[in-house]
């Protein structure tokens, strides 16, 4: 298995390298570019910008690094702090493209689970890794190989009937028959269930897990054209798409300390607590556009910043507001037409000395019952042992009725969950984080936004962030890649 490993990264650092050997120098000095925002989607287009050759700045009003996924140091007993991630993600085998960077990087702490989806109502569903023959690299055996894991997985799974999961064959043949795309007519997740006649069984203990994890969304808005690309991005891949990958010790290790500590390396600072109040259009450029920007920097006070080239990382409605003077405001309506849903994180902790608590734990649990009910909690992450402590976290998606209730009420339902679907002695730590914007709302009417929509009225001006990744849900994955094709903008010399 080391081998193994060692031997991925190798291949996964050329992928990266290669992907930036694609690039066309630049044939002339650039000046620096400017990268607001040092969330991943910022720090991705800084590492693509910097590895082709071009100078970079990157401006982070926050006072670290990392956007919505960011280290937090949380307060715990009988410890001087426990950092964790400020609301607890898991990254798939299809993030290709984060995953080739955290490689190539060296990030540190990864850990790579085949896919298993186990819940409190006694499904298991498990993806064994299948690898190639030698002498069989074709795209055909490939896909057989693939389409056998994925037959296997679902022909031994525990928990459904014999014709759940013979109705889940069906589904996914049918759905891979169709390129992945809904029927006509079918917007909805909840369409997508009636027209393909999903037993209740299957809705319950599957599918609506998947979807409010994925997306974020109830079944009934969330998009079923986006649901099917997660599923061919994910179950309809090579058995290694589906893996659970999860930061070890946390993100901010995994990915953004390593890009920041490189840039840094590389001559490209990145200043934090400097918010960008104003962007204007610099009227003295010459021969070529420019804008001007007025950013405060804690040690040198209220500055004035020129640049040609600029790259908006922040959260659209951030970016509407800081564009309000260059653009018409119908170019820049779609950047405040988004609905965002919140995501709560529990992180609950033992004292390693608990005698009540098993010796060990599921990595990850879905907290669905016999009923399909998931209250308030609907996945459940092991962190392992810590400071003396062993530390889980519980995640209710979509937590606007889950926050409604109260942090006492809330502290309560997810005691009496850890007893009922984990039968576990009650937490004796438990820190709540809300992330009110935690994501867009995925349904079939959002805005379409790209990281070169502004490009017509604004020369030199790309986005990025997960909502400009369009046709996905907000993902890491979604923020890393807009950040890449709004570095190609730039390369491209639009």
């Amino acid at each position: 298995d080391a081998v193994r490993v060692t031997l991925e990264t190798v291949s996964m650092r050329h992928m990266f390298s290669d992907r930036h050997a694609r690039h066309t120098p630049p044939t002339r000095p650039m000046d620096p570019v400017i990268i607001i925002g040092a969330g991943w989607a910022g720090l991705s287009a800084a590492l693509h910008l910097r590895q082709a050759g071009v100078p970079v700045r990157v401006l982070e009003a926050a006072p670290q690094a990392g956007g919505r996924a960011r280290r937090q140091v949380l307060s715990w007993p009988d410890t001087d702090g426990i950092a964790l991630d400020n609301g607890q993600h898991l990254l798939l085998g299809a993030y290709r493209d984060t995953l080739d960077l955290v490689a190539w990087l060296d990030g540190q702490g990864m850990d790579r689970l085949p896919l298993r989806i186990e819940n409190a109502a006694g499904l298991q569903l498990r993806r064994r890794r299948h690898v190639l023959a030698a002498g069989t690299p074709d795209s055909l055996s490939r896909q057989l190989a693939e389409s056998l894991s994925l037959l296997a997985a679902v022909l031994t799974a525990r928990g459904l009937s014999r014709g759940n999961r013979l109705q889940l064959v069906w589904t996914l043949f049918r759905a891979r028959a169709a390129g992945w795309r809904p029927p006509v007519g079918v917007r909805t997740v909840a369409e997508w269930y009636q027209y393909t006649r999903q037993p209740a069984r299957l809705v319950q203990q599957l599918w609506d897990p998947l979807v409010i994890s994925a997306m974020n969304t109830p079944p009934a808005l969330a998009s079923a054209t986006v649901f099917l690309r997660v599923l061919r991005d994910s179950l309809g891949q090579a058995p290694t798409a589906s893996d659970f990958v999860l930061a070890g010790q946390d993100l901010a290790a995994l990915f953004v300390d390593p890009a920041v500590d490189w840039l840094e390396r590389h001559g490209c600072p990145v200043r934090l607590r400097t918010p960008v109040r104003e962007i204007r259009v610099d009227l003295q450029a010459r021969p070529h556009h420019g804008y001007l920007l007025r950013a405060f920097d804690p040690s040198a006070g209220e500055q004035q910043l020129r640049a040609r080239h600029l790259v908006l990382a922040t959260p659209p409605w951030t970016a509407a507001r800081l564009l309000a003077d260059l653009a018409p405001p119908a170019s820049l309506a779609p950047l405040e037409g988004f609905g965002w849903r919140p995501i709560t994180t529990a992180y609950v902790g033992w004292r390693a000395g608990n005698h009540a608590l098993p010796t060990r734990l599921p990595p990850v649990f879905s907290l669905v019952d016999a009923q399909g009910k998931a209250q308030p909690a609907h996945w459940y992450f092991d962190r392992g042992r810590r400071a003396g402590w062993h530390l889980g976290a519980l995640v209710i998606s979509d937590s606007g009725e889950a926050m409604a209730q109260g942090e006492d009420a809330l502290r309560a339902g997810l005691q009496k969950q850890l007893a009922t679907a984990l039968s576990l002695p009650p937490a004796e730590h438990i820190v709540l984080i809300h992330e009110k914007r935690a994501t867009f709302s995925c349904t079939d009417d959002r805005p379409l936004v790209t990281p070169g929509s502004l490009l017509p009225q604004l020369p030199g001006v790309a986005l990025a962030g997960d909502y400009s990744y369009g046709g996905y849900p907000a993902t890491l994955e979604g923020a890393v890649r807009s950040g890449r094709m709004a570095a190609e903008i730039i390369l491209s010399g639009v």
